[in-house]
């Protein structure tokens, strides 16, 4: 039974991101993230968690839960079934989210979804939420950088500057 029992976790487990974690280990990755996630929404009072992903998913929806917060779901690029590019579970006013990911790379990432919920409310004709930065839930590093990002649609604007709070693996300043 043992041989069987490691013959499937090592065929479902890619070894990245949760699929790698046991439930014990995800039960911690959690209890991690909630830690770092209730300090950050205590200084920063964010509406919303925004996600794209099964990583970000993993830890986005246990936090929305035990936090009673809204999720704004960017789909990745070409996914199109199930829905817009754009989902969010609630329909109130949001004016400020946290990007919830394992880690970041090159920030191409944390672009795409500031870029899209962007995009889509002003499709909508919506109020435009403020990106607060990026709760990387991967804390085996534990550090501060920014990603830059162009806000807005005018040709002329700096990028903004997002705060990434956690692991960083590469360099996100590249522009």
């Amino acid at each position: 039974m043992a041989k069987q029992e490691k013959y499937l976790l090592n065929w479902c487990s890619t070894g990245y991101g949760w699929a790698g974690m046991t439930p014990e280990d995800y039960n911690a990755k959690i209890q991690s993230a909630y830690n770092r996630f209730e300090e950050l929404h205590a200084k920063y009072k964010f509406d919303a968690i925004a996600f794209t992903g099964s990583s970000g998913a993993a830890v986005a929806f246990p936090l929305a839960m035990l936090f009673k917060i809204p999720l704004i779901y960017v789909r990745k690029d070409g996914e199109t079934s199930h829905g817009s590019p754009v989902e969010c579970n609630a329909r109130c006013h949001i004016k400020k989210y946290l990007i919830v990911d394992d880690f970041v790379s090159s920030g191409e990432t944390v672009r795409r979804i500031v870029m899209k919920i962007r995009d889509r409310a002003e499709l909508k004709g919506a109020y435009i939420p403020r990106p607060l930065g990026v709760m990387c839930f991967d804390t085996s590093i534990t550090t501060t950088a920014t990603v830059p990002v162009q806000w807005s649609t005018s040709t002329r604007a700096k990028p903004v500057r997002i705060p990434v709070f956690g692991t960083i693996k590469g360099d996100p300043n590249n522009d």
